[in-house]
């Protein structure tokens, strides 16, 4: 079995302290960038929330994919940041926002009905022709947080609803 580690080059900045010099990235090996400086796992995905809060700004695609800047990449150094934007920047399956709102899967089609919770981006699923391109809604765990705090729907009433019964998130208005 090989062993492989990523590398990455350095130069010397004028302060005299070496800092990466690393090429825009795609989502995959910028995170891996990531995972290394700092420890913790980072997942792809989590490059989406730091582009969306401008920590790093994206630099163009590549062959369809979203490249993240080299030297946004190389300077960030905010641990704080990071860990911020993978607990609000997890990207959740609707059956993982249900269950992160601790309501039934039916639910979020209420509040995706209504216009309160929209998809982050969409996926391929391994269930489907890649010709459809994609399909499966992903959203965002800070959305849903943001969701709870919101006034005007009672969280309470709609976790007690029993299977079978209407869900009171079914009288939202409907988004036009």
């Amino acid at each position: 079995m090989t062993n492989t580690t990523t590398t990455h080059p350095t130069v010397a900045t004028d302060s005299g302290e070496a800092a990466e010099d690393v090429p825009n990235l795609g989502a995959h090996r910028a995170a891996e960038l990531l995972t290394d400086r700092f420890g913790i796992n980072v997942d792809p995905d989590i490059l989406i929330e730091l582009a969306r809060t401008g920590l790093i700004p994206t630099a163009g695609t590549y062959k369809g994919h979203q490249l993240y800047n080299g030297q946004a990449l190389a300077a960030f150094t905010d641990r704080d940041a990071l860990e911020r934007a993978c607990d609000v920047g997890r990207l959740l399956t609707r059956d993982q926002a249900a269950a992160h709102l601790r309501i039934r899967t039916c639910d979020i089609a209420h509040l995706v009905r209504s216009g309160r919770l929209t998809p982050a981006t969409y996926v391929c699923s391994s269930q489907q022709p890649r010709s459809w391109g994609p399909q499966v809604p992903l959203y965002r765990a800070g959305d849903l947080e943001e969701l709870l705090a919101a006034p005007g729907i009672d969280w309470e009433a709609v976790r007690a609803t029993p299977a079978g019964r209407r869900s009171p998130l079914a009288a939202l208005p409907t988004r036009t």
